[in-house]
């Protein structure tokens, strides 16, 4: 109930910058040129709170988000209409697998153990764990017709799958000029990931 009363909240209000640390500011600044484009959230969690696209559909952008939350789905179709919203569970491969559902809907995700063990000591409720089938990123990609489309920008935050997200992307067949993820690797795996798109 909390969750949702945080959600409605956030609806109304206006502020200079939506994202947790002014990344849309940045984004704002970066496509200042790019009057009309198109951005791919997978994760999106809501309409305003810790919204990187929030700004830019302001500014008269469009795109694709996507969460597993039917509530974020519902809000999303009320507050951005000229966006395309799919409640879908992005993983690495169309299974059924366990979604954990926490008492701030922005953690919720396909977690390991260890990361649902990490969250419940710094003070998190675990509220439910539901099986849900999942869609692989390719699969996605290939059923609302991304190939070839050019994406402006891409958001990934998928609560620690993020680089094997970005792995199974084919580069040759994508359309992308600014990739985000939330920042939750190690410093090694951080190195890896630059490393791996800089190759791309």
């Amino acid at each position: 109930m909390k969750d949702i009363f945080r959600k409605i909240t956030h609806l109304f209000l206006i502020k200079k910058s939506y994202s947790q640390d002014s990344e849309d500011l940045f984004l704002i600044e970066y496509f200042k040129n790019t009057e009309k484009g198109f951005y791919l959230d997978l994760g999106c969690h809501h309409p305003k709170r810790f919204s990187n696209t929030y700004l830019l559909y302001k500014k008269g952008w469009n795109g694709i988000n996507v969460d597993a939350n039917h509530l974020t789905i519902l809000l999303f179709n009320l507050f951005r209409k000229r966006d395309k919203n799919i409640k879908a569970l992005i993983n690495t491969k169309s299974i059924p697998v366990f979604y954990y559902k926490f008492n701030d809907s922005a953690i919720n995700g396909i977690l390991s153990t260890r990361n649902v063990q990490r969250l419940l000591d710094i003070g998190y409720k675990l509220e439910r764990r539901v099986k849900m089938n999942s869609i692989s990123i390719n699969e996605f990609i290939e059923k609302y017709e991304l190939v070839n489309k050019k994406i402006n920008f891409l958001k990934i935050d998928l609560e620690g799958i993020d680089f094997d997200i970005i792995k199974l992307l084919d580069f040759t067949i994508l359309d992308i000029q600014v990739i985000m993820i939330e920042k939750k690797q190690s410093k090694l795996k951080e190195d890896e990931l630059k490393l791996y798109l800089k190759n791309k």
